[in-house]
């Protein structure tokens, strides 16, 4: 289980690349990273500005590295992982989600699916599960 560890690595492509062949062929890899298209992220930055790291979050200080879903499904397709299982964690609900609205609006006017972005803004952390090929 690589839970927040490729978040906090220097070369997050250089451990994949180690441990892939040390898996099984049916083996599989765990990880957890923080989204860093969560609210919590976004909203200072768009609306303030501000890109302050945490103590927890997506912006935590020991986080080295920043993933989106297509960024890390991207890395690890590359290092030889697929069949990828994830599931979205809203551990830090907006109090408010009614905040989102305009953002959402604004990204449909781009022709970017307000349903989706609604549900990766409110995705606090990735849990994903990744096999081999």
């Amino acid at each position: 289980m690589l839970a927040d560890t490729l978040a906090r690595t220097v070369d997050p492509e250089a451990v994949l690349r180690l441990l892939v062949p040390h898996l099984s062929t049916d083996g599989r890899v765990l990880l957890t990273v923080p989204n860093v298209k969560h609210w919590s992220a976004l909203l200072p930055l768009l609306l303030e500005d501000r890109w302050e790291y945490q103590e927890s979050g997506a912006l935590q200080e020991a986080n080295l590295r920043f993933f989106t879903m297509v960024e890390i499904a991207t890395l690890l397709r590359e290092v030889g992982l697929g069949a990828l299982e994830t599931c979205a964690a809203q551990q830090l609900p907006l109090a408010n989600e009614s905040r989102l609205e305009p953002l959402l609006a604004a990204i449909e006017q781009y022709g970017a699916d307000p349903v989706e972005a609604g549900t990766l803004l409110n995705s606090y952390q990735y849990v994903i599960v990744a096999r081999r090929g």
